[in-house]
């Protein structure tokens, strides 16, 4: 009977349904986005279209986060009852990750079962035993990295809803507006029910935006076993790092635990041991399903112990699995470099598109004050920084997931959210 440790159908459902659930989660988060751009775009128009009224404050409507300035984030209010932090989802999300469960349960049930076996089946339920626990030390990383991604797409459903809530706020005051000057005798010149439509609008990307947050919510909740509704979270702020890609690509070769379990079962097979390790793996290599062939007295004929033979072949298979894993490591993490740095050159944009608008929205609204400006131009250069800020949210959490994809590949996350060390590292 050959069995499937490492790549049992049970270890792969856990794995791929876990995996499956956090990226719908941000699918369906980045999904809400463009909808907002086009509520505030939208927003801004009808700022426009009333601008004969009377100048209305701008600038304060959204209440979102501001561009970086260099300052720490991550300061909590001295009140407040329970702050979680990513460190602190890491950790236990990775307790809590399912497919590590498997793999150590396996371990423990392969000790047991050859513990009154004789000394080379003992030794070799160790090497194997070993093998899963080191395995399901960096299961313990893709446990932590999905965690991490809920939490901030839980944080950035949070964003979204307020930005949204400040648009519905900064309409309803357009409403009042408009009706003092009908009171008044003013007959404005657009269609009124313009207006009532996107506030029907503006209540649908609500309601959408209270959706996805209780879905990130049930989702980290099902990761990890945290309550965020009631409990002090980060921003949204991620700070463009300089990435040491080489010397990434180095560490992960060095650090990582699954290839470390490769690389101690390799120095590990012997005749003594090869036999089991043979048979318990030969669905794990390469993950084929290939058994291994029949037995056969014909090496023997020839000189060659059974025992040595298949250690060398074994050693020798293992070695190649030991290759292929180093290469994809450094195309995967060269590739998450990659994607990183690209996350945080369009994240600066977007924050200097921002600050752009800010600067010239600031710039016209001085010249209304000393009337010297057209208000027609500052309702659309509001309009124009709602569109951006929207944009920027977006940009900030794409970063911020390349990051913990980053940190996933290079390997160790698990152990730093344990240590309460930095959990992201962008150089070693």
């Amino acid at each position: 009977m050959h069995d499937r440790p490492l790549q049992s159908s049970l270890f792969l459902r856990a794995r791929h349904c876990a995996a499956g659930r956090v990226g719908s989660l941000c699918r369906r988060l980045g999904g809400i986005l463009p909808l907002r751009v086009f509520c505030i775009a939208l927003l801004g128009m009808l700022c426009q279209a009333a601008w004969t009224a009377e100048p209305i404050e701008r600038g304060t409507a959204l209440q979102g986060p501001t561009v970086p300035t260099g300052e720490s984030t991550n300061a909590w209010p001295e009140d407040s009852a329970v702050a979680i932090t990513g460190l602190d989802v890491g950790r236990s999300a990775a307790d809590r990750w399912i497919p590590s469960q498997l793999l150590r349960d396996r371990a423990m049930t392969v000790r047991h079962l050859y513990q009154s076996a004789g000394a080379d089946r003992r030794r070799g339920a160790a090497v194997l035993a070993n093998f899963f626990c080191t395995q399901a030390d960096y299961q313990d990383s893709v446990g932590a990295a999905a965690g991490m991604k809920a939490y901030y797409a839980w944080i950035a459903a949070g964003t979204q809803l307020g930005i949204i809530e400040s648009a519905v706020e900064q309409l309803h005051e357009q409403q009042q507006l408009l009706q003092r000057l009908i009171e008044s005798g003013v007959t404005p010149s657009f269609d009124l029910s313009s207006i009532e439509r996107a506030d029907l609008k503006l209540q649908d990307l609500r309601l959408q935006a209270q959706q996805q947050q209780r879905q990130a919510a049930t989702g980290l909740l099902e990761l990890t076993g945290l309550d965020l509704q009631e409990a002090v979270v980060e921003r949204l702020d991620v700070m463009p790092t300089a990435l040491d890609c080489d010397g990434l690509q180095t560490l992960a070769l060095s650090t990582r635990a699954d290839l470390q379990a490769w690389r101690n079962l390799y120095r590990c097979t012997d005749a003594g041991s090869a036999d089991m390790l043979a048979r318990a793996l030969n669905t794990g290599i390469g993950n084929w399903g290939i058994p291994l062939p029949p037995q056969s007295r014909l090496p023997q004929l020839f000189g060659c112990d059974r025992s040595g033979c298949l250690a060398a072949d074994l050693r020798r298979e293992i070695w190649k699995t030991i290759e292929l894993q180093e290469r994809w490591i450094r195309i995967d993490v060269g590739e998450k470099c990659a994607h990183l740095e690209t996350a945080y050159q369009r994240m600066e944009l977007a924050a200097g598109l921002v600050a752009s608008w800010r600067s010239r929205l600031e710039r016209l609204e001085e010249l209304e004050r000393y009337g010297r400006g057209r208000p027609e131009e500052a309702a659309s250069a509001s309009a124009e920084l709602h569109q951006a800020e929207a944009e920027w949210v977006m940009r900030r959490f794409e970063a911020r997931l390349a990051e913990i994809e980053l940190a996933e590949s290079i390997g160790g996350l698990a152990r730093r959210c344990r240590e309460g060390s930095a959990w992201f590292v962008a150089a070693p």
